[in-house]
């Protein structure tokens, strides 16, 4: 029997420590897995979508001015005279229309009145209402045959029928405030031409 005393294992001390450290690695892995299998994962954001919008086109409505004047011819041109006529014709109209008459004059042997259409009705508020929309003059010769009446001043009764030059005599010596100057007329036209001439009594 040897009287030496025992060398530690060496061998057997290197296994214990590997083994601890293999433990200690595994614990390690371990418990990374379960920290992320607990830890929840961060909300995913969704993605910003750009959308385009293609603005719609405005369209301006344009309106007329208010109170607007439009230009108007200040007579109403006549139509052309058939050869061989004695006088001119006025425009190409036909039927009857009241109006103002501003102008008497004779050519060659005819008489022409100048006239202004008016439109007269009843006025709400009690008697005539007369409208002048139309501010075009008119000229037409009268007829040699057209009656010509006049109101008897003071009342409203038409005189007896004149030939046109007696007529256009009377009206154009008369004052301005006389009812044959100053009331409008019933103006009857036959394709341009005056076959009748009355003068308008306002109540």
């Amino acid at each position: 029997m040897s009287d030496r005393p025992k060398q530690p294992d060496t061998g057997r001390g290197a296994q214990i420590w590997t083994s601890l450290a293999m433990l200690l690695v595994v614990a390690i892995v371990v418990g990374g897995a379960l920290w992320l299998l607990r830890t929840p994962a961060p909300p995913v954001s969704p993605t910003a979508t750009t959308a385009t919008v293609t603005p719609t086109p405005t369209v301006a409505t344009t309106s007329p001015p208010t109170g607007a004047t439009p230009t108007i011819e200040p007579t109403v041109a006549p139509s052309a005279a058939p050869a061989g006529l004695p006088y001119t014709p006025g425009p190409d109209e036909t039927g009857t229309n009241f109006a103002w008459m501003t102008k008497m004059v004779v050519k060659s042997g005819y008489v022409y009145i100048t006239v202004d259409y008016i439109i007269i009705g009843e006025d709400p508020e009690g008697g005539w209402k007369i409208t002048n929309n139309n501010p075009k003059l008119r000229v037409f010769p009268l007829a040699k045959t057209c009656p010509c009446r006049y109101l008897i001043e003071g009342g409203a009764s038409l005189s007896a029928p004149l030939k046109p030059l007696a007529f256009r005599t009377k009206w154009s010596s008369a004052p301005s405030d006389a009812m044959i100057r100053h009331n409008p007329y019933k103006v009857t036209v036959k394709h341009g031409v005056v076959t009748r001439l009355d003068n308008e009594w306002l109540p």
